[in-house]
This record gives structure tokens, sequence and C-alpha cells, in this order.
């Protein structure tokens, strides 16, 4: 199994959710006749193309939320490391 992330900015998204076939492009880049036979293709381009044709803005809204997901983590985890930094300095204050 292989796991393979690609960053794209929300001009290229737009790009992709107005031309499905333009995946093949970024997880194939060196390989350009699976871009050209989905774009011979009549078939639909797949789950993911008919579940976000029906509102473009949800991948958007999906990425959104799951940055805002990981700086909430990230601020619980700070406040996290600031209590235990706390606690173990009041430990050190009444050992010495």
């Amino acid at each position: 199994m292989v796991l393979g992330l690609n960053a794209l900015c929300d001009t290229n998204i737009d790009k992709l959710l107005s031309d499905p076939p333009l995946i093949r492009k970024v997880l194939a880049p060196d390989e350009p006749e699976f871009y050209e036979q989905e774009r011979k293709s009549k078939t639909p381009s797949g789950f993911f193309t008919n579940l976000f044709k029906k509102n473009k803005n949800i991948g958007r809204r999906v990425l959104n939320e799951c940055i805002e997901t990981a700086r909430n983590r990230q601020k619980v985890a700070e406040e996290d490391r600031k209590k235990i930094i706390d606690q173990y300095e009041e430990l050190r204050k009444r050992t010495i």
C-alpha cells in the first residue's frame, strides 16, 4: 500500500473541480496517456467527482474544517504543555 500526498493551492483545486480529468495529471504527471484516456472516456469520472460536483465548495469547506480542527488541537496541546511546565516548576519549588 502506498500513500501519496500532494499540496494544491485554491486556484488549482478550483481547476480540478471544474475539470475532474485533470486529477490524472496531478496523480500521474509522468504518464500523460492517463489524462488523455480519461478525457476520451464517456463514463462518469467516479464517486468523488459525483459527490463533489453537487457543491463545488464542499472540498474547500472540508479542508478549512480540517485546518481549524488542527489549530484547535494545537492550542489545546500548547495549553497542556504550559500546565505541565507549571506543575513541574511547582513541584521543583517544593522539593528545594
